[in-house]
C-alpha cells in the first residue's frame, strides 16, 4: 500500500451520543471520585459518547459500507430507554485500568442493537467483535498499581449513584483524530433509530 492510501485511513467507530444532562452528571461523578483522591488519567467529558462498535482504521472508501450497514439496522430498530449509573473498574480490582460509570435501563435491548450492527458490518467484511459487549463510559484510566480495598470501597460509595433517563433516537458514526491534547471526535454520519 502506498504511503499517501495509508494516510487517507482514519480511525473511526459508531456510538450514541449522550445528551447534556448525562454529561454533566458523569463530570459531577468525575469530580466526586477525585476528591476520593484516585490517581488517574481523567477522561474529557466533553466529547463522551456510548461506544457501540470500535472498527478501526478505515478507508474513505469503506464508509459508505459503514452508513449503509447503520441505515439498515437502524430502520429495525427502536429507540431505547437508558440511564448512566453505578461505578466499575476493567478488567479486575486488582488489575484495575479503567474506571467507568456503568448502563442501565433497556440495556437487553441494547446488547440486541450492538449484536445486529456488529453481523451487518461483519457482513460487509469488517471484523467481528470478538470481547463481550460491555456498555460503559470511561471516566479514567488508572496508570498506576492501585490499592484494591480502596477500589471496592469507591465501588460501594457510588454502586447508587444514577443519571436521570435518556432516549437514544440515533446512533452517529465518528471518526476519532489522536493528538497529543487527547483524541478529536468528529461526527460523520447519523442514523435515526426506527422506521
Amino acid at each position: 500500500m502506498a504511503p499517501s492510501e495509508d494516510r487517507k485511513k482514519m480511525r473511526t467507530f459508531i456510538a450514541i451520543p449522550l445528551p447534556e444532562k448525562v454529561i454533566l452528571f458523569l463530570i459531577k461523578l468525575q469530580e466526586e471520585i477525585k476528591a476520593e483522591g484516585l490517581k488517574a488519567s481523567w477522561s474529557p467529558m466533553k466529547a463522551m459518547h456510548l461506544t457501540l462498535k470500535f472498527i478501526g482504521e478505515t478507508s474513505p472508501e469503506s464508509i459508505d459500507k459503514i452508513t449503509g450497514a447503520m441505515e439498515t439496522v437502524a430502520e429495525n430498530s427502536v429507540a431505547l430507554s437508558l440511564a448512566a449509573g453505578g461505578v466499575g473498574v476493567f478488567p479486575s480490582v486488582k488489575k484495575a485500568r479503567v474506571v467507568y460509570a456503568g448502563i442501565k435501563g433497556e440495556t437487553d435491548r441494547l446488547a440486541a442493537l450492538h449484536k445486529t450492527l456488529d453481523a451487518d458490518l461483519a457482513g460487509q467484511g469488517f471484523k467481528k467483535e470478538e470481547r463481550r459487549f460491555a456498555p460503559h463510559l470511561t471516566l479514567a484510566r488508572i496508570k498506576t498499581k492501585s490499592n484494591p480495598s480502596s477500589l471496592v470501597h469507591l465501588i460501594r460509595t457510588f454502586q447508587d449513584r444514577q443519571s436521570e433517563g435518556f432516549t437514544t433516537s440515533s446512533m452517529s458514526l465518528f471518526k476519532s483524530d489522536l493528538t497529543p491534547r487527547g483524541a478529536i471526535h468528529t461526527e460523520l454520519f447519523t442514523s435515526r433509530l426506527g422506521p
